[in-house]
């Protein structure tokens, strides 16, 4: 009897750091490996997040079993509230995990069914038979996922590293590796964002020294930068906060929140009389006080930011203050986060940072520790995910190196299928079809209708500016009855405007006296005329190339 085909589609995370989301279907039963969103880069201007394209996963022919979610980071569970809406089923996540998911689709006001998921517990749903393998990563109760189909067994390792000595004593389940390694594995899918790095990743544990030594001996206020889901990272920082007599302020919405949580769950583990509130904080010596902080990114409007800008922070910098960002910067935020320490050292702070000092350590494994996981599960198959193309590419040749035959190994991107099917020679896998994986982006409360045409029209808008010409013309006689009256934005300095402008004005009047007065009772020729005028106008005085909206209204 010929079995179903077991087929792989990567929806997102695969050609991209985020937006991570991979279906799994064995003939019409699915589910859903994570469901994350990407944060914008500089150039999606006014875009406040992109998730993957869902219009394949609504239409497609499947009975979804559930989300399995492997951790709670976002670009791992910020895209549910949209998948949902497209396709319900049951969410299946850690504990932590399921306390930012709840808190997150609360928020959304959508009812949802969400099961709580223990390391080594097993789910059966349909022909998949699922076990929660713990790994150890920059946030509590990371899962790897091992899924045993009719085809053969697929491990999916989620975001990890291998810590040999965690702060919270989770290590990753190695054991379990192997002993899936050992009973034979049909694929691995693996994490490679750190492809490129050798070695292994700095344990959390040598963390807490370089923080202590960068704390000791300030006599100003400390402030600190970090992922607001870093629990790990954030005990650190309170143990070390009771250690130097200091009291706590967080600062920033995710970090007051997740805090709560984490506090509730027993997992962060800090007294009440640790952390005070803003009047508190204002009125502590200098000494005494550590400020917990989101922005670690520089995001614009962050508390960071708002403090990089002196821009009526709640509390500002003062000369002698510290400011240590323990994290890093994720890929395109470099620039915002250079700019903000300088603004930070320009208001008389220290500020200390992962470049310069061992502040920081991923929560990502290394190429060593990514041997180690390729030789313990010893996979039929490779498929390296969580990366852009050159992340994913350096993966696959240590894949090569571990001895994975070359045709053995998918280096793929979004919406490329994966297809293992049974053969008279045993189990072989093809690439399948490849369907359009775009990015989605989310505008406000608008989700997909800024496309690439509006984002080239942003683009040109922030890069060259923007001209309005209003003109009225009399269509009984095609003369013009008022204007031209210009606006422009983001084009010269308002007090150089007056003169360039008038000078344009004049120029398009030339422009339209040239025409008829019958061939001027035709708005969309005046229109015409005013936009061509204008774009050459610009070009001759400036060298420039601004939007240019002409605007006729006929009396």
């Amino acid at each position: 009897m010929t079995l179903p085909q077991l087929k792989i589609l990567p929806l997102g995370g695969l050609g991209e750091i985020g937006m991570n989301a991979m279906l799994v279907s064995y003939g019409r039963d699915a589910i859903l490996i994570d469901c994350g969103v990407l944060f914008p880069d500089t150039e999606m201007l006014g875009i406040d997040i992109v998730i993957p394209d869902f219009s394949h996963f609504a239409t497609l022919d499947i009975d979804l079993h559930g989300y399995m979610i492997t951790h709670g980071h976002e670009d791992h569970i910020g895209a549910l509230p949209y998948a949902l809406s497209v396709r319900t089923a049951p969410i299946y996540a850690s504990r932590f995990t399921c306390a930012l998911i709840k808190q997150k689709l609360t928020e959304w006001n959508l009812k949802f069914s969400l099961q709580e998921v223990a390391p080594r517990e097993t789910l059966d749903l349909g022909p998949f038979q699922i076990e929660f393998l713990r790994v150890t990563h920059s946030i509590p109760d990371g899962l790897a996922l091992a899924i045993r189909t009719p085809l053969g067994t697929l491990i999916h390792t989620g975001d990890f590293k291998i810590d040999h000595v965690p702060l919270d004593g989770e290590k990753t389940d190695l054991a379990r590796f192997s002993e899936y390694g050992e009973q034979g594995v049909l694929a691995l899918f693996s994490d490679s964002t750190n492809s490129e790095l050798e070695g292994t990743a700095v344990s959390e544990t040598a963390i807490g020294t370089s923080l202590e030594a960068a704390m000791r001996d300030v006599g100003g206020r400390i402030f600190v930068a970090a992922f607001a889901s870093h629990i790990h990272r954030i005990q650190q920082l309170c143990d070390l906060a009771r250690k130097l007599d200091r009291y706590v302020f967080l600062n920033g919405r995710s970090m007051v929140q997740n805090i709560r949580l984490a506090r509730e769950l027993g997992i962060l583990k800090a007294p009440d009389d640790l952390f005070i509130e803003l009047a508190e904080a204002k009125e502590l010596p200098v000494h005494k006080l550590m400020v917990l902080t989101t922005g670690s990114q520089a995001e614009p409007g962050s508390a960071i930011a708002r403090l990089a800008l002196a821009d009526h922070p709640p509390l500002p910098i003062n000369v002698g203050d510290v400011v240590i960002f323990s994290s890093r910067s994720i890929p395109g935020n470099e620039r915002a986060i250079s700019k903000a320490i300088n603004g930070l050292m320009r208001q008389g702070a220290h500020v200390l940072y992962a470049r310069a000092s061992q502040l920081h350590t991923s929560g990502h494994a290394h190429k060593e520790e990514q041997r180690l996981m390729i030789n313990l599960v010893k996979p039929n198959f490779f498929v390296p995910i969580h990366g852009e193309l050159r992340h994913l590419s350096h993966h696959a040749k240590t894949a090569r190196e571990c001895g994975i035959n070359e045709e053995n190994i998918f280096v793929i991107e979004d919406g490329q299928t994966i297809i293992f099917e049974q053969t008279q020679n045993g189990i072989a896998a093809s690439r399948g079809d490849k369907l359009e994986a775009r990015k989605v982006f989310v505008d406000g409360k608008g989700v997909g209708d800024v496309g690439d045409i509006v984002m080239r029209d942003r683009q040109q808008l922030a890069n060259a500016g923007i001209v309005i010409c209003v003109l009225t013309l009399d269509l009984a006689t095609g003369e013009i009855a008022s204007g031209p009256d210009l606006i422009c934005r983001g084009i010269i300095e308002l007090e150089h405007q007056v003169p360039l402008l008038e000078e344009a004005k004049t120029t398009i009047e030339k422009a339209l006296l040239e025409h008829t007065p019958q061939a001027r009772k035709d708005p969309d020729l005046s229109k015409e005329t005013i936009r061509l005028t204008l774009r050459r106008f610009f070009r001759k005085t400036l060298q420039r190339k601004p939007v240019v909206i002409p605007m006729v209204i006929t009396v």
